[in-house]
Parts: structure tokens; C-alpha cells; sequence
């Protein structure tokens, strides 16, 4: 049908057509003109004015050719701008009721074809508005697929996650059942065993819903200014007891020490909650959980040591802009180069065969990159003096 319709535009035949039929009038008129000029000139009249001019043009010498020479000429120009604006207007006519004929066919549901745009074409800026605007609705057709997608994947998800310790509560709360024919070190341990696969199953609700909150297009921010050195502190004095246990040393550097971040701090303690937990389960033998958090100006940042060729630049409000750019790095085990950019994709863990034993329900990171973008953030992966690193920066307004 789209086919048909884009065959329908204006033939070579129409255009010639139409420039015979448009000149052909010109012509037509300008010889009645010549004619009845010729007629008025060579027929008597008792008219006292008409015999008047018809002898001072006929006795003036070459005043006659004059004005013949002057009618052709008039004619020349006439039929050419007269028939350039009447194809040209007769041209646009004629594309924009192709455009229209073709805004019908998209009105069907075809959303995947286009309108060929040229610059020649008066309304090659309205066809390319529209198909500007197709391929908006096009990628928002292809987001809601990809998120229905996800749901039905994160619900798949759901249930085996959460079956998993689930069979193993139920299986142990049958033999606690029984508490006659236990040990009371047998009792307490399947006690135990219940409580650990209680808290993770816990664990991967709560990870769901942040999740699930943290997808959301508009997600409500309450951002205030916040002494970023001491929030950074008070959000790893919740870790450090798991860190002497673990032998890493977890530090922290602001610079400068006075930074007032303009953030939500609920959901920033999110984000360092998450990447400290990755650095803890994924950087295996690391000794030094390092988070850093640094201001720059809006020149350092498009220059920015270690950003990814694939990473775009944010685009600054204000010609002032600064930026803050907070890294949680680690000595541990390193994600291979090809792994770094899908870490963030939900569920997704770096060497699968490796890490499947690790508790986790494989949504930190994602939260943490959905929350960044609701900052109108960045965050990436890289690799920098055989340290795992992972970077966000911030827009601030100065």
C-alpha cells in the first residue's frame, strides 16, 4: 500500500503537462492581446480618440514595432516567471497531498515506513517533523515490548529466586517438626539454616521492589544540599565491621572537604550501599575498598581520564556547570574488558560459572545505574591501575 502511495508521486508527464497547459494559457491570451491591438490599429472607427492614437502610432516612425517588440517581450517574461510559479506552487500542491495521503496510511498502525525528505521540497521540514515523530512512537512501541519483557523475565526471576531457599525453609521446618528425635546442636543448627534463608529471601523482595521503584519514569526525588564528606563517612561506618572481618581497609577521600552535593540522600546511600556489597561478594582478595569523590569543572569533565569511547558526554544546563564524580574502587579480582558494559544489565553477573554460589538477586547494580540516571547522572565500569572501578558523575549547578 505504501508502495503504491509513494508511486503516486508526480510524474515527469504531469509536470510537463501542466507546464504545457499553464504556457498554452499565457500564450493564448497574449496572442488575443496582439490581435486585438493589430485589430484596433487597422480597422477605421468614427471614435475621434481611437483615430488619434491609431495615426500617432502608425505615423510615429518604429513607435508601431515598438510596441510589438515590447508585447513579445512582456509575453517572454510573463510565461516564464508565470509558469515557474504556477509548477512550483502546482509542485507543492501536489507533494503535500502525498504527505497527507501518507499521514492517512500511518493513521492505520504502519508506523515502520517514512516520508523520503528533500531539500528541494517546500515541506521537507513538515516531512521531516513527522518522521521525526514516527520513530518517537516507533521507540516508544520498542520500549514498552522491552519493558514487558523485562517484567516477564523479572517475574520468571522472582520465582526461582525466591523457590530456591523457600524449598530449603520448608524441608527444614519438617525436621524441626520433629524436635524429639533432634540433637539440640542439630536443632539449633536448622534453626539457623532457616533464619539465613529467611533474611535472603528477604534480601531479594526488598531488592525487587527497589528495583522495581528505581524503573520507574518518574521517580520522585527529594534532593537537598548535603555536607558530602560527612553523609559519605555515616554511610561507611555501616560497613565497617564487615571490612575488618573481611581485612579491607574501607576509606574514604572527599576533595575538596567542603562539598555541598545538591542529591537525594536516601537514594545515594543506595547507590554506595550496592557498589560497597558488589566490592565485598565480587572483588575477590581485595584488601582496599577505596570510595573517592571529587569536584571538577565542566572542561576536565569532557576530558574525564578513563571514560569509555562508548559513554556520550552529558550536556551541561548552565555554561558554569560543575560535576561530581564519586568512584568506589577496588584492588579485588577484575572484570574482563568485554564484561564491563553489560555489569549494569539487570541480573546479569560477570562469569556466570564462577559467581552463581554468591548470594545476591543480581539487581544491585542496576538500581544503582537507574538511580544515577534520575540524577540526570552517568555511571560506568573501568578498569584503571589494575583496580576495578566504577565511576558516576553528577551535573551540579554552581
Amino acid at each position: 500500500m505504501f508502495k503504491r502511495i509513494i508511486k503516486k508521486r508526480i510524474s515527469n508527464f504531469e509536470i510537463i503537462s501542466h507546464i504545457i497547459f499553464v504556457a498554452g494559457g499565457v500564450s493564448i491570451i497574449f496572442l488575443l492581446l496582439i490581435t486585438a491591438y493589430k485589430s484596433f490599429l487597422s480597422t477605421p472607427t468614427n471614435i475621434e480618440l481611437q483615430t488619434r492614437i491609431r495615426r500617432w502610432i502608425i505615423d510615429t516612425p518604429n513607435l508601431y514595432k515598438s510596441t510589438i517588440w515590447g508585447f513579445n517581450v512582456s509575453y517572454i517574461v510573463i510565461l516564464v516567471l508565470y509558469t515557474y510559479w504556477s509548477t512550483k506552487r502546482f509542485l507543492n500542491k501536489r507533494h503535500l497531498d502525498s504527505i497527507l495521503a501518507k499521514i492517512d496510511y500511518f493513521a492505520q498502525g504502519h508506523y515502520s515506513e517514512r516520508i523520503p525528505v528533500s531539500e528541494k521540497d517546500k515541506y521537507h521540514v513538515v516531512a521531516q517533523n513527522i518522521n521525526n515523530l514516527l520513530d518517537s512512537i516507533e521507540d516508544s512501541f520498542r520500549e514498552k515490548k522491552e519493558l514487558e519483557k523485562s517484567k516477564d523475565e523479572l517475574i520468571t526471576n522472582v520465582g526461582h529466586d525466591l523457590r530456591t531457599p523457600l524449598t530449603s525453609i520448608v524441608g527444614y521446618l519438617d525436621l524441626l517438626k520433629n524436635k524429639d528425635s533432634l540433637s539440640p546442636q542439630e536443632y539449633d543448627k536448622y534453626l539457623d539454616i532457616v533464619l539465613r534463608k529467611t533474611g535472603r529471601m528477604q534480601e531479594l523482595v526488598n531488592d525487587f521492589f527497589e528495583y522495581s521503584r528505581s524503573q520507574q519514569t518518574l521517580i520522585r526525588l527529594n534532593q537537598v544540599d548535603i555536607p558530602l564528606e560527612a553523609f559519605m563517612e555515616q554511610v561507611v561506618a555501616d560497613f565497617r565491621w564487615e571490612a575488618e572481618a573481611k581485612g579491607i581497609d574501607l576509606t574514604v577521600e572527599v576533595e575538596p572537604h567542603d562539598i555541598q552535593a545538591y542529591l537525594d540522600p536516601d537514594k545515594f546511600a543506595r547507590i554506595f550501599a550496592n557498589l560497597i556489597s558488589n566490592a565485598f561478594k565480587y572483588g575477590h582478595g581485595a584488601t582496599v575498598i577505596h570510595l573517592i569523590a571529587r569536584e571538577i569543572s565542566n572542561c576536565n569533565y569532557k576530558t574525564l581520564a578513563g571514560r569509555p569511547n562508548n559513554i556520550p558526554l552529558l550536556k551541561a544546563k548552565y555554561s558554569g556547570s560543575k560535576w561530581l564524580v564519586f568512584e568506589v574502587r577496588n584492588n579485588g579480582t577484575l572484570i574482563a574488558e568485554d564484561e564491563l558494559e553489560m555489569i549494569f544489565e539487570r541480573a546479569y553477573r560477570a562469569d556466570q560459572s564462577r559467581t552463581n554460589d554468591i548470594p545476591g538477586s543480581g539487581l544491585g547494580l542496576s538500581i544503582v545505574r537507574n538511580f544515577v540516571h534520575a540524577h540526570g547522572g552517568q555511571t560506568y565500569a573501568l578498569i584503571d591501575q589494575d583496580q576495578m572501578v566504577f565511576r558516576i558523575v553528577i551535573p551540579q549547578t554552581e
